[in-house]
Order: C-alpha cells, then sequence, then structure tokens
C-alpha cells in the first residue's frame, strides 16, 4: 500500500557501516576478506537474494544476521571509496549517508595469522 508514492533508494543518518578485515573460509581454505557492517535499521529476511553493492563493487557475499539488525557484505578486495547500497535482487532500496572510504577500515594485525592466506597481497599496503 502506497508504496508507489516512495522513492527507492532511501537514505537516513540513522544508517552506519563498519569495516574491518578477516579471514573466512573458502572452498576450505583461509582466504581474507572484507567484511563490512551495516546498521540502523531492521533487514528482513526475504525469499530473494539480499545485495550490498559499493560504488560499481557487488559483495561476493551478503548475508543477514537472524535478529535482521546486521547485514555483512564479504568483499575479495577492497574496493574504491564509493556509495553503498543494499537491496534485494537487484533492487537498491537503501544508500547510507556516509560514502565507504578505505581508510576507514579498522586496523589489522597482520603478525597474529598463524598462516597466511593465499589472497593476503590484496589487503596488505604497500
Amino acid at each position: 500500500m502506497f508504496t508507489e508514492l516512495i522513492e527507492y533508494p532511501l537514505s537516513n543518518a540513522n544508517l552506519k557501516w563498519s569495516a574491518k578485515l578477516v579471514v573466512v573460509s573458502v572452498h576450505g581454505k583461509p582466504s581474507m576478506m572484507l567484511r563490512v557492517r551495516l546498521a540502523g535499521t531492521y533487514f528482513p529476511h526475504r525469499s530473494s537474494f539480499p545485495f550490498v553493492q559499493i560504488g560499481e563493487q557487488l559483495a561476493w557475499k551478503t548475508r543477514i544476521d537472524e535478529q535482521g539488525q546486521f547485514v555483512y557484505a564479504y568483499f575479495d578486495h577492497i574496493p574504491p571509496s564509493g556509495p553503498i547500497e543494499f537491496g534485494y535482487e537487484g533492487e537498491t532500496l537503501l544508500k547510507w549517508p556516509q560514502d565507504f572510504k578505505p581508510d576507514q577500515i579498522e586496523k589489522f594485525d597482520f603478525e597474529k595469522l598463524e598462516a597466511e592466506p593465499e589472497n593476503i597481497n590484496r589487503f596488505k599496503a604497500g
């Protein structure tokens, strides 16, 4: 009801994001990923697939936590600065008011890794 009156994507100052490097298992092997956590509203579970996009880069994997409080988007490299968008099956519903910026990624201590993931060079500076 009234959906034709709503202009998507919606944006609101309550929408926040954070980002950090994590090691996850991909096909049984450790792989480094950038995990972007989105918050600030309820994210419903739907039968259609959720997506997160930064600029023109689509996340490798997107999941919504069980309570619908957070969305976790995984990228296999660090995207350039750009707008963050969320939606389902190609329809963008939300746009974060703060763009993604690589310099705002939480610092990662590479020295604490027990084994280096094969793709670590995509994430190490310099």
